[in-house]
């Protein structure tokens, strides 16, 4: 997942596809595109203090 927050953060316009459903990831069907940017967004707009992924 952090490899995937790098590339969001490097490439914003990909992000932008994403979130416009005009692209998806490889591998992934609309709806885990969906949860992946839903994580995304809630780990990024997160406190820097209180970020952490799930146990």
């Amino acid at each position: 997942m952090q490899d995937l927050i790098n590339y969001f953060l490097n490439y914003p316009e990909a992000l932008k596809k994403l979130k416009n459903k005009e692209a998806c990831l490889i591998g992934f069907d609309v709806q885990e595109t969906e949860t992946i940017i839903k994580a995304y967004n809630d780990y990024y707009l997160a406190d820097p203090i209180t970020r952490q992924w799930g146990d």
